[in-house]
């Protein structure tokens, strides 16, 4: 029997639990799958990672040899903005999905706009849809308004209670009976973190439905999208449209730029450095 056997349990039992924070999810990726693959620490692992390895080690083990489940340990946050109450109920409908959307029960969403799809010459159609939805907002400022005064004059204020409490009980509670004359077209906004797994198939069930803001949601989220900074990168300052101008003419002289696009390569019309015109393309 080896001398450890007899080891003090203080010894023994070092349990650790730390949190990882700052990486990028495909870093924690890399370094949560290698304890599947190597005896290493996760201290031992993200000592020794970067984020080209962490590609590479995607690469080979994601998507040449299919362990998708490496996809599970990577989480991304995200927010949408201005999508539609129909698009918002479509991105949730998501087995594995984390997230909150704003909600029509405690806010006023008069203010929020509302979706217009493109009928293209069917003058007539959009003139429908635009009164259509004219009217349910109209009819939901009335009934909130209303619901919120028959409330006021059957519910006191209980004495413990601010006014400004009371009125934004009275206002939730109008809200909640309004909502539901709020066409699905009205914008909504919502916050997600799901893991990679789940975002790819996410996205693959928007690209492929059949309502077009849907399906142009889902090319916008495979796309890169701007980035809200956080932490230690929450004091630089977004690049203005014009730095990115001078920077791709800078980097023009090495490398042709596609400048129409506004997500990145993957929606530009044409080639690099043979570009089409999108607005002659559309008008013919």
């Amino acid at each position: 029997m080896s001398s450890e056997s007899f080891a003090s349990a203080a010894s023994r039992n070092q349990t650790e639990v730390f949190a990882v924070h700052g990486a990028d999810p495909e870093v924690l990726a890399y370094a949560m799958a290698k304890y599947s693959r190597s005896a290493l620490s996760m201290r031992e692992s993200l000592a020794e990672i970067s984020s080209q390895r962490a590609e590479q080690f995607l690469n080979t083990f994601y998507f040449q040899y299919g362990h998708r489940s490496i996809a599970d340990l990577a989480h991304v946050a995200m927010a949408i903005e201005r999508l539609s109450l129909l698009a918002a109920t479509i991105v949730v409908d998501e087995t594995r999905w984390d997230g909150q959307e704003r909600s029509t029960r405690y806010q006023n969403f008069m203010k929020s706009g509302w979706f217009l799809p493109d009928f293209g010459a069917d003058s007539a159609s959009a003139q429908l849809y635009t009164d259509t939805v004219r009217n349910l907002f109209a009819t939901y400022e009335r009934t909130t308004a209303a619901v919120q005064d028959a409330l006021r004059q059957r519910v006191a204020r209980p004495e413990a209670m601010k006014p400004e409490s009371y009125e934004r009980t009275l206002k939730a509670r109008a809200f909640d009976v309004g909502r539901y004359l709020l066409p699905l077209a009205t914008n909504t906004s919502l916050g997600q973190i799901v893991n990679a797994r789940t975002l790819e198939t996410q996205v693959s069930r928007l690209l492929s439905h059949p309502v077009a803001e849907v399906r142009e949601l889902g090319a916008t989220m495979m796309n890169i999208m701007p980035v809200i900074p956080v932490g230690r990168f929450s004091g630089i300052e977004p690049p203005s449209t014009t730095l990115i101008e001078i920077v791709r003419n800078q980097a023009e002289l090495i490398l042709s730029q596609a400048r129409h696009c506004r997500q990145c390569r993957a929606d530009a019309a044409g080639l690099v450095g043979r570009d089409l015109d999108l607005a002659a393309l559309e008008a013919s």
